[in-house]
Parts: C-alpha cells; sequence; structure tokens
C-alpha cells in the first residue's frame, strides 16, 4: 500500500518563499571529525562519471481538498526554480573535500540530478539550502553512501541523522555501521519506538512508520509562517554535540512540545471510537483504513511529545500512568499498546457497577451508580433495547441493535399515543372552519358591484390552498406534536416511557446533573465535558463513566460530497453525537402562559420557554458543528436533525 501522494505543491508551504543562491562549485569545508575507522584514499571503482538524484519532501498528514486520497498522508515536495548542492565527504573524517556539484530543478515535480559526478570518496552530503518567510535561512541534508543508492531523499529526517551520523563518527563508531547506528539513534532519540532503515531510500516511502514519524516532525517543526528554522539548527546542534535531545534548550523544547500539544488534542475524536462500533459500522474499506493510520499516527506523536517533556515510554510496569497534556484538558494514559489520548485521569471518580434485568424481554444490562449532591442516581449503562411500536435498528440491520440499541420515535420513545402527532390531515380538519368561512366571505363580495381582487382579500384575507398550505406547514421530515396532549400525558420528571417497571426516560436535570457532576470531579469546562461522557474504552474504570454513550454512522450527504465520494476524493467517517430522547421541560428563566402555549400549538411549534430535548453535547445546542478535516477524510460530528427527531436512542435512570 502506498503511504504517499505525490504533490505539486512545494515543500516550503513549510518554508516560503525560498530564495535560493545559486553556487556551480563552491570550495567550502568542514571541519574534520577525529575518529572512525580509515579507509583507502583514491578514485573509487564504479564512482566516476555518475548520476546521482535527490528529491526534497515533507510528508503532511492533511492532504488539500479535492485531492484523490487513499491514505492519510502525503507529499509536500520541491517545485521549479529550487536549487540543491552535493558536496563530496572525506571518506575518514566527513568533512568536506572541497568538490561540489548543484542543480536547478525546472518543471514542478522533478528530481534534482547531478551529472558526471566523479568521486573519490562513496560518502556525500546533499543540501538545500533557502528563506524562511520570515527571513530565517535553513537547511535540509542528508548524509549517503553512494555504493548503497544513487537515488537521495532529503527531509527533516535525514537532516537529524545527518547530526547523529557526525555524532557517532566523532565517538569512534565504524563506517560500516554508521548508516544504522544513526537511524537507530534518531528514532530513540526522538522517541519512536518502531525501528525501521533507510532513511534516504526510494523503498522507504512504502514504509507506514516512516511516513508517520516524518509528519510527526513536521508537526513539530512548522509553525505559522513555514518551518521553524531556528528550532530545527537548535535540534541539530543539540544532537550533534550530545546525541540525543537531553540538553535541548528550555524555549525551543517547550516550542516543539507546544505544537505537538496542539496536534494531539486534534486526535481527541480518536478516544471515541470503540472497536464494537467500529466493527459493526461497516464503514467504507479506505475509509477504515485512513482511520487506523490517524488512529497509528496519534501513538507516534504521542511518544514524540513523550520523549521531548522527558517522560519516555509507556512500559508494563507504568501500567494506568496519566500525564496531562500541555494547556488541554486531556491526558496521555500509559495502557497495553503505548500512549493513548484519554479524558480525565483515574481516582477521581468512584462509580459503583451492577446489571439489571427487562422482566419484559430477559435482556440484561449493565448498570453504573454515582453520588450526585449527596444522592445515588443509576444510570443504564447501554441503550434500551426493548422492541416497541416501530422502533427500528440503525441502518435497518438486526447487528446494529446490540451494539446501539433500538431507535425510536420520540412520541415513542415515552410511549406517548400517537393521537399526539401533528398530521397533514389533522392540520387540514383544525382549519377548515376557517378555511370555510373564507369561501363564505369571497361568495358574499365577490358579485358585489366595484369589488376588484384588491378589495375582496382587504374583506376576506388572502386566498389559501388548504391542502398546499397544510402539506408546507407539516414538516415531512420532522414530526410535529400536540404539546398541551403531551404534557397532559407525561410526568416530566419520572416518565417511564418505554423504560422497565421502576425506571424512567432520563430527564434534562439528570442528564444536567450528570454534567455537573463531571465538571466538579475533573474540573473542566462544560464544552468538554461531552468528551469524558462519550469516551467508551476502559468503562470498567472512571474514564466513560461506564455510560458507554455511542455515536452512530447514520448521516446525510450534500450533492456535492456525493460527487467527490463517487470521484474517490472525498472520504466521510460521520460520528454523530448522541441525543436522546426526553420529556419535555420548562426553561426555568420564563414562564409561558398556558394560552401562549395553546397559541404556539396551532402554528405547530412549542412556546418559547419549552423544548422536547436537550443536547448532550454543549450548553448551547449546537453540538460539534461542521468538519474536523483530516486531509480529504472529514470527521464530521453533529446532531443530524432527522435522525434525531425521528429516530433516538434511549437511556433509562433508576427511580
Amino acid at each position: 500500500m502506498s503511504y504517499l501522494k505525490m504533490s505539486s505543491r512545494f515543500f516550503c508551504m513549510m518554508a516560503m518563499p525560498f530564495a535560493l543562491m545559486f553556487a556551480a562549485c563552491t570550495t567550502d569545508g568542514d571541519q574534520p571529525i577525529s575518529g572512525g575507522a580509515s579507509e583507502e584514499r583514491g578514485f573509487y571503482a564504479g564512482l566516476e562519471n555518475i548520476t546521482l538524484t535527490a528529491a526534497a519532501y515533507r510528508v503532511t498528514a492533511s492532504p488539500q481538498e479535492g485531492e484523490s486520497q487513499d491514505s492519510a498522508f502525503a507529499i509536500e515536495a520541491y517545485r521549479r526554480h529550487s536549487i540543491a548542492w552535493l558536496y563530496e565527504l572525506d571518506s575518514t573524517t566527513f568533512a568536506k573535500t572541497g568538490a561540489s556539484y548543484s542543480d536547478t530543478l525546472w518543471n514542478d515535480g522533478d528530481m534534482f540530478s547531478f551529472k558526471n559526478v566523479a568521486l573519490k570518496s562513496p560518502y556525500v552530503q546533499l543540501r538545500v539550502s533557502g528563506w524562511d518567510a520570515d527571513g530565517t535561512r535553513g537547511d535540509l541534508v542528508a548524509i549517503a553512501d553512494v555504493r548503497k543508492t544513487k537515488n537521495v531523499n532529503l527531509n527533516l529526517l535525514t537532516t537529524l541523522k545527518a547530526a547523529l551520523w557526525r555524532y557517532l563518527a566523532a565517538e569512534g563508531v565504524s563506517h560500516d555501521s554508521l548508516d544504522v547506528r544513526s537511524e537507530i539513534a534518531t528514532l530513540e532519540a526522538i522517541g519512536v519506538v518502531e525501528r525501521f532503515n533507510g532513511f534516504e531510500s526510494d523503498e522507504i516511502l512504502e514504509n507506514s512508520g516512516y511516513i508517520m514519524t516524518e509528519a510527526a516532525l513536521s508537526e513539530m517543526f512548522v509553525g505559522s509562517t513555514g518551518v521553524e528554522w531556528f528550532s530545527v539548527d537548535s535540534t541539530v546542534s543539540t544532537l550533534e554535540r550530545g546525541g540525543n535531545l537531553d540538553e535541548l534548550d528550555s524555549k525551543t523544547r517547550n516550542r516543539l512540545m507546544e505544537r505537538l500539544s496542539w496536534g494531539l488534542s486534534r486526535k481527541t475524536w480518536i478516544s471515541r471510537m470503540n472497536h464494537d462500533v467500529l466493527e459493526s459500522s461497516e464503514l467504507d474499506e479506505k475509509v477504515m483504513s485512513i482511520f487506523e493510520e490517524e488512529l497509528a499516527f496519534s501513538k507516534i506523536l504521542a511518544d514524540v511529545y513523550m520523549e521531548l517533556m522527558g517522560e519516555g515510554l509507556c512500559t508494563e510496569s507504568r501500567e494506568g500512568e496519566f500525564v496531562k497534556l500541555a494547556d488541554t484538558s486531556i491526558y496521555l494514559a500509559c495502557r497495553s499498546e503505548g500512549w493513548r489520548l484519554e479524558m480525565g485521569e483515574t481516582g477521581k471518580v468512584h462509580a459503583e457497577n451492577g446489571t439489571m434485568t427487562d422482566a419484559r424481554d430477559g435482556k440484561t444490562y449493565r448498570t453504573v451508580t454515582y453520588s450526585i449532591d449527596g444522592k445515588q442516581q443509576t444510570w443504564m449503562a447501554e441503550n434500551l433495547k426493548y422492541e416497541y411500536g416501530k422502533s427500528r435498528c440503525l441502518d435497518d440491520k438486526d447487528s446494529r441493535c446490540e451494539v446501539f440499541g433500538r431507535l425510536y420515535t420520540w412520541y415513542e420513545s415515552l410511549a406517548l399515543d400517537s393521537s399526539i402527532v401533528w398530521t397533514k390531515e389533522g392540520c387540514m380538519e383544525y382549519y377548515r372552519p376557517e378555511y370555510e368561512r373564507y369561501e363564505a366571505c369571497v361568495a358574499e363580495y365577490r358579485d358585489q358591484p366595484d369589488v376588484d381582487s384588491a378589495t375582496l382579500e382587504y374583506r376576506c384575507g388572502s386566498p389559501v390552498d388548504l391542502a398546499l398550505w397544510c402539506e408546507d406547514s407539516y414538516d415531512m421530515h420532522a414530526p410535529k406534536y400536540k404539546y398541551m396532549m403531551a404534557f397532559e400525558l407525561m410526568d416530566s420528571v419520572n416518565h417511564q416511557g418505554v423504560c422497565p417497571d421502576s425506571w424512567h426516560v432520563a430527564t434534562k436535570d439528570d442528564w444536567e446533573g450528570l454534567y455537573e457532576y463531571i465538571e466538579d470531579a475533573y474540573k473542566v469546562e462544560k464544552k468538554d465535558v461531552v468528551w469524558y461522557l462519550l469516551a467508551s474504552e476502559y468503562t470498567e474504570g472512571p474514564v466513560g463513566f461506564g455510560l458507554q454513550l455511542l455515536p452512530t454512522w447514520e448521516g446525510m450527504r450534500t450533492g456535492r460530497q456525493k460527487e467527490m465520494e463517487a470521484s474517490g476524493k472525498l472520504r466521510l467517517f460521520n460520528e454523530h453525537v448522541p441525543v436522546y430522547a426526553i420529556p419535555v421541560f420548562e426553561f426555568d428563566w420564563t414562564k409561558p402562559v398556558e394560552a401562549y402555549l395553546e397559541e404556539y400549538e396551532y402554528i405547530l411549534s412549542l412556546a418559547s420557554g419549552y423544548e422536547t430535548r436537550w443536547y448532550v453535547d454543549d450548553e448551547w445546542g449546537n453540538g460539534f458543528n461542521g468538519w474536523v478535516r483530516y486531509g480529504s477524510l472529514a470527521v464530521q460530528s453533529d446532531p443530524n436533525d432527522i435522525w434525531r427527531v425521528k429516530n433516538m436512542p434511549v437511556r433509562c435512570v433508576k427511580n
């Protein structure tokens, strides 16, 4: 599988514009490095009149919209008019010998080419140098043995490797092992657990670990104006001096950690995923593959962040440790699979787990009990699966009911009589007397002298097509309800609805009490509470609170989205926030009179101050509107109006 998609966009989106200085043949040299094994001087066999090629790029985790995507990553490469240099290195000291070559790109996407090269040493250094948008100069570097490869890639990872090559050479490491040893040292220095080699080769572009590591370096070093070259230079010099980043200056370390923290915080949605949900979702194979790449990438980001922080690897002895992510309310937890994003620290919430059996159908549910405001509150830790009325399974597939529970209309979730649903026929019956009065008025005035259409409209009102008016008034996608009748039929405090005896449909007050409980326990803002509620793994502990509120994938596509999906240019991974059915409740900030409520019933709406549902995601009721983009994979997480009103899960609370 190819993890990269070549792009004509310039690599220097992270460092642009480049104002490159041309040099046809230079004589500058480095100070020699002491130590290392000596090699024979003079021309090497096969190193005369050779051609070497090079490419400079960075890996991005955010391909542009509209690009065909098979992966979560893509390459940003150099474009025309950029320049590269090739320097011969002494085979003993690795200092520049004075021989050098240069090449300029004349077309986007081409490779640098150094022709008719004659070398006395098999070791070369390649460099691409330019100026950042803020005037800072920066270099991408690679050291290569041309006996192993004559096609060299340059990137941030090879730049760090070159620094460690020089450090290890100065330490006396033999030439034969420098290449492999410097690659291992590079990965260790930045905290990457996976091992791979051949950083400069073309074959490495098929290695997922390599691609994700290079993308992680982009997260570290790329700021708002491009590559922060002075941070790259500081990192390189620290590695060359000491072989690790222990002595990296605090300002550089903090900047790198800040960017990694921000990158990790954008992966919070991954912590919501549950394997049962993923396996039952029947996602497009490519979408699932991209999700798995995102999950693996988040773990690499976490490892690099923890290395810079000085925390190191997640080992068996550290299982369950938590470290707070800088400037966020998110934690990195040590689990068996490594550091992973979670939304809380253990030990702050002590919930009691249990079970209950629904006597109506014999189904058993997990339960979780909290002490909220000194009172015990017991919730079902799963969505209700009781078959009632026209309830159905997600996507009408029976297997989904085992994971997501059944989905109910609002009035069926509350076990209300269907007579409360306002229909087109009911609308016509309700307004027919008024329509008949209009017809009688028209008949009375129509034949009088000097009555024109304006006079007729003044006397009788505007003409109305009752059938068409009622069809327009009745929302075909979301049923309207006779709320006065609903009020009379329900108990908004302990309304049983479709729940078992001694249990009730969770109310607005139940949800808000749970929200405040989490806010107090974790000292987080209300907008962040939903991430705790939606965390669905490790439900035996406090993370996720055992409730396992599951997102669904029953979404809609716009025409443009369908078109882009059909062409393979867009992959959608919809996570709909679960919005649960609740009884009608009255806002505290207003007390509308009954007559006002009755008046609103006539126009099929609920009076201001009353509501039929409460958004569990934030206090404004906006949900996760908009998309969080991961390249052409769009993670859309918002309440879908149609699904929310017509088909909702139910969560029961014990009376």
